[in-house]
Order: C-alpha cells, then structure tokens, then sequence
C-alpha cells in the first residue's frame, strides 16, 4: 500500500544548529517574545509498504546510518507530541517547514535504503522544521510575529530560520 511517513528526527542531547538560532534571536535580534525554539530534521518518506508504520521505521533505521544515528538522534513517526506543552493563555506554539529550493528530494537516497531493506521506497523529502514558542495574546498575532521577524529575511534585525535565496517556508498545524 502506498503511504508517506512523516519522521521528525531530533537530537538526543544538545541540539547546536537550534541553540545558535536561539541565542541569536534572544540576544543579537533581541526578539523577546520567542520563549522557546525546538528544531527537527523531517524525513518524507513514500513508499509501497505492507508492514506497519512503527515496522517500517525499524527496517529504515536498523543497521543504516542514513536517517539518522541513533547513538545520539532520536525520531517522531507521524506527529511531534508535546506540541502543547508549555503552552499558557498567553503563549501560542507556531511551527514551521523549511525545504530547499536547490534539493530538497533525495532519489539515491531512496534507492540506497530500498536496496538495503528490500522495502519499497519510491521518494523521500527532507525538511527542517522549527516550533516556536511565542508569547503573544493570540495564535493569529503569534504567527503574525514569527513570519515578520524571524522567517523574513530583510534587515539585520529580522529574519534567522530561513534563507530567502534558497529557501522556502509553510506553515504547520502540528498538534
């Protein structure tokens, strides 16, 4: 049966990309309103697969290094949980999906793990998405605030989790 998974993978530990973000938006952008910033590496997986979900995730991470290490990253299959965690009248979480323009499918990729798994990977995408913590009295002035000062990119003083020349952003309702 034809499905695509979702998998967000993150790090087990300290996540450095995310930490510099953080700090550079806390304390060089000095955008107070973001409380907090989490950061996944999401894997679009499609493919011809009869086993279940959680069966297939088993196949494509044991004894492959290609999705993720699971020494030090660990994955979500199909939604982030926690989304709501933290969360306050007056805080509303926003996330958001990054690709590339340049590349953002990966078909020897696909071919690699199917090789090795004997599954059915027909196409894999890869996203970056961040969930933002934002405290405002709405979700609408929320989301408002993280599209205009940190995804656009047009001043020194606006703009940190996307590249505007080679990046796209949509987005996303993850409860």
């Amino acid at each position: 049966m034809k499905k695509t998974l979702q998998v967000y993978v993150y790090k087990k530990n300290l996540d450095l990309d995310c930490l510099s973000a953080f700090e550079a938006v806390k304390q060089f952008m000095n955008k107070k309103k973001c409380l907090n910033l989490t950061r996944y590496v999401c894997w679009h997986i499609t493919g011809d697969f009869n086993q279940s979900d959680e069966q297939v995730m088993q196949a494509l991470t044991t004894g492959s290094f290609y999705l993720l290490n699971p020494n030090k990253e660990g994955y979500y299959l199909n939604t982030i949980p926690g989304q709501n965690s933290h969360k306050t009248p007056n805080t509303h979480r926003v996330t958001v999906s990054v690709k590339s323009r340049l590349k953002s499918t990966f078909p020897d990729l696909a071919n690699r793990l199917s090789t090795k798994t004997g599954l059915s990977v027909l196409d894999i995408e890869k996203s970056i998405i961040w969930s933002c913590l934002i405290q405002e009295d709405n979700e609408t002035d929320a989301i408002r605030y993280v599209e205009r000062e940190l995804l656009n990119t047009l001043s020194y003083e606006q703009g940190i989790l996307v590249n505007p020349i080679y990046e796209t952003y949509s987005l996303l309702n993850i409860s």
